[in-house]
């Protein structure tokens, strides 16, 4: 047989009996004789029963679409006459919170924090660093999870939800990773008045068996008498947060970015957007939120965003802000506070940059541009866009994603 050759010297027929639960299992090689094996962990999930699944459960479209075959008891949370006492969305906003306030039970898919993942770094203190779990709470019965984070989480590990500087300074969190933005819950709960919460930010709404079944074991404990939620929910702290990002009207969608990545502010950690002044073609391009309709043409207008400039210990290269196709101004990266004018006077932007990034190399803070009113079109979202100059360097321009 040539040397480096794999070939195949048998087969094996696994046939796996009906199961009522999820089980972790392992399957196991080894050559007879010759002390040599190896094994390899699986999680094994039963097909859902949905006969009268989803009963008393009200879902938001987004959810509901997603989810009708599997729960035809669901109904849309427009209809106010169901009577459901469960909430299924894929965000936490105003019409969660006024659920909570009539008393009802929201379970929440829309943590909005970073994606930590699930390696860990392995130069200095990474997004990951390692990950707690709640295994034995009724939230996560029957569910085959350690204590720890094992494999069966690795495809739906998403957002986690800053805790303590996010939105929620008091919660109970039942799933946790530690790394450099500290803190960050993948599943939390807390109570508001007669209303109970559970937030998460795994990605429970995918065809893997492991989110549906998972899904489906959030839902029956927020259903019973199990959900007791022990932390009350700051509404002040939720409502500052709030009004903090609604604040933020420099960015609606982004749509063209030459990276992406999540990235420390002073904020917490957010989706990061990112143009590099490489070789002249990188760049990072969004629409604003909408502007008011009844702006006046003689005004000036400004919009907020949160923004990051970086790597200032690289070769010097600029960037240049576009309004549509046209040049607003250019800027550099800096560590400091600084302004930025047109030639004309017509631009300004304004960067209260901090270094409470993740290195000494880089800045973040509220970028505010303001420009004529006449330039824009009431009502409608602006484009904007960043351009990085041709200078060989990897100085960057970051855009936070904070929606």
């Amino acid at each position: 047989m040539p040397h480096g050759t794999v070939p195949c010297v048998a087969t094996s027929k696994i046939v796996i009996p009906e199961l009522r639960k999820p089980v972790k299992a392992s399957i196991v090689a080894e050559l007879k004789g010759l002390q040599i094996g190896n094994s390899w962990d699986l999680w094994l999930f039963p097909r859902l029963v949905t006969s009268d699944a989803g009963k008393g459960v009200a879902a938001t479209p987004g959810v509901l679409k997603k989810l009708r075959d599997h729960y035809p008891g669901l109904v849309a949370a427009e209809d106010s006459s169901a009577g459901a006492d469960v909430l299924l969305s894929d965000r936490f906003g105003a019409a969660e919170l006024a659920a909570l306030n009539q008393g009802k039970r929201v379970i929440s898919l829309g943590a909005r924090g970073s994606v930590p993942g699930y390696v860990l770094g392995w130069w200095g203190k990474s997004a990951q660093t390692g990950t707690g779990i709640s295994n034995r709470h009724p939230a996560f019965s029957g569910f085959p999870a350690d204590n720890y984070l094992t494999p069966v989480f690795h495809r739906i590990l998403g957002r986690a939800e800053k805790l303590g500087g996010g939105r929620f300074k008091s919660c109970e969190p039942l799933m946790v990773t530690v790394g450099s933005s500290g803190y960050l819950a993948h599943v939390l709960q807390v109570r508001s008045g007669r209303g109970r919460l559970l937030l998460t930010g795994l990605d429970l709404l995918s065809d893997n068996p492991e989110a549906i079944w998972l899904l489906d074991s959030f839902i029956r404990y927020a259903a019973s008498e199990q959900f007791q939620p022990g932390a009350e929910l700051d509404k002040e702290q939720l409502r500052e947060f709030e009004q903090m990002l609604a604040n933020f009207n420099g960015v609606g969608r982004v749509l063209k970015a030459s990276e992406q990545r999540p990235y420390r502010s002073p904020t917490g950690e957010w989706p990061m957007h990112i143009a590099r002044a490489t070789d002249g073609q990188s760049e990072v391009a969004w629409e604003t939120k909408p502007v008011p309709g009844d702006l006046k043409p003689a005004s000036r207008f400004t919009f907020t965003w949160l923004a990051g400039t970086g790597y200032i210990s690289a070769a010097p290269g600029g960037f240049t802000l576009f309004l549509g196709e046209k040049q607003l101004l250019q800027f550099e990266v800096t560590r400091q506070p600084k302004r930025w004018a047109s030639a004309d006077g017509l631009v300004e932007l304004d960067y209260a940059a901090t270094d409470q990034t993740e290195t000494d190399l880089d800045s973040a803070g509220l970028m505010k541009l303001t420009v004529p009113a006449a330039w824009l079109t009431p009502g409608k979202p602006a484009s904007l866009r960043v351009v990085g100059e041709k200078a060989g360097t990897l100085r960057w321009f970051g855009l936070y994603e904070t929606e």
